[in-house]
């Protein structure tokens, strides 16, 4: 578990990208933890209390209590074999079992049990895998990857020759406000991470000015006046804010002290708590922090990477407030939501990403009022509010 917890970590942030099989792997670790862990406990400490129950009962009877917990336990176990072997059997074109509770058999194989053929939803289909074609889609070009790729040749989620944009552009203009919106899987992360030079960018460019900074390290970037807000672990918890803002101009310190001011007026509330650790701030508060941080080095671009992400809607509304404001200081920003009809409230232009890929353009009022992107995109919420 903590092996596989850990690659996936080191791919996520390193890579972004994941253990495909990841959380149904730890998962069904955990549930043979619980086993062997409750197992252990009786045998090397808990049974002291086991024994002071099971002592008031007669010797035959300790023997009957003693044969139900084992039988408990193989169902225990019976019961995890059987779910996992349903769960990945299809994907091999390999029977279920049935049988509600405990397998009593397989099931017959019919035409809709073969799902191995089946095409995943986001990833293209690579020209130096087609020759599997004929053997699983009866000669039948896919558009995507079958299933059983991923369940079964890719255990670390990587394919060459897969890109997650494809295509994929953007324009981000002086003292603008660019919202990035689409479904899950659609490469906004990646998009602005490819930005900021945490993903490699194999084609295609990036360039701020007019300079081409494709594949620049962060701090490079940083140095450059380019700010990036990531959505999760965006605090050091164990640090103060006061830390954290200066973690902020860890590049060029000596400008702590005006930048501290002026961040202080835009986040009030981040001066008042200034010797409070990150760690015991909530979810909105964090938010402002990282914000504010990376506002240290008085950028003139910032990323932000779903912003209003977990945070209440009261939370929300005042996160996008902020954008705002800072927006109209003078900081031209690109911000990653799934909020997405909050996010193009207040954005000039947005983006509709879909498949690593430029669906629709437009400003956000044109957006918010397209039917295509209503349907798709944004939900009956907002098409109701409009009629």
């Amino acid at each position: 578990m903590t092996l596989i917890t850990f690659i996936n970590v080191v791919l996520r942030y390193g890579f972004n990208t994941g253990i495909i099989w990841g959380l149904e792997a730890v998962t069904f670790l955990f549930a043979w933890l619980v086993l062997f862990g409750v197992s252990y406990a009786v045998k090397v400490t808990a049974h002291l209390g086991v024994d002071a129950l099971i002592n008031l009962f007669s010797a035959p009877m300790r023997r009957v209590l003693a044969l139900v917990a084992g039988a408990v336990c193989i169902a225990y176990a019976v019961l995890l074999l059987k779910g996992s072997w349903d769960y990945w059997a299809n994907f091999a074109n390999l029977p279920q079992t049935t049988g509600r509770w405990f397998p009593t058999g397989f099931e017959e194989m019919k035409r809709a049990s073969y799902r191995g053929w089946y095409e995943v939803v986001d990833i293209p289909m690579p020209d130096w895998l087609r020759f599997i074609e004929p053997l699983m889609n009866e000669g039948e070009k896919y558009e995507k990857i079958p299933r059983f790729i991923p369940y079964f040749m890719l255990p670390f989620g990587y394919l060459p020759g897969v890109n997650i944009l494809n295509g994929c552009s953007l324009e981000l203009h002086e003292g603008e406000l660019v919202g990035i919106i689409g479904p899950n899987g659609a490469g906004k992360s990646t998009l602005v991470k490819a930005i900021f030079g945490l993903v490699n960018v194999r084609a295609g460019s990036v360039r701020l000015r007019g300079e081409d900074i494709t594949n620049n390290k962060a701090h490079s970037l940083v140095s450059r006046g380019i700010g990036y807000v990531p959505q999760i672990n965006n605090v050091f918890p164990a640090l103060t804010i006061e830390e954290n803002l200066e973690m902020g101009t860890f590049l060029k310190p000596k400008m702590f002290d005006e930048r501290f001011e002026v961040v202080g007026q835009m986040f009030p509330r981040l001066v008042e708590r200034r010797s409070q650790r990150a760690g015991s701030l909530s979810g909105g508060e964090r938010q402002m922090l990282a914000m504010g941080r990376a506002l240290m080095m008085d950028p003139s671009v910032l990323l932000l990477d779903e912003p209003s992400a977990g945070l209440s809607p009261a939370l929300q509304d005042e996160v996008f407030v902020r954008c705002h404001k800072i927006n109209q200081a003078g900081v031209s920003i690109v911000m990653v939501e799934q909020n997405a009809s909050r996010c193009l409230q207040i954005c000039h232009r947005g983006y509709v990403l879909d498949q690593g890929a430029n669906a629709y353009t437009g400003t956000g009022r044109e957006l918010l009022s397209d039917p295509k992107v209503i349907e798709l995109y944004l939900g009956t919420l907002v098409k109701s509010h409009q009629d």
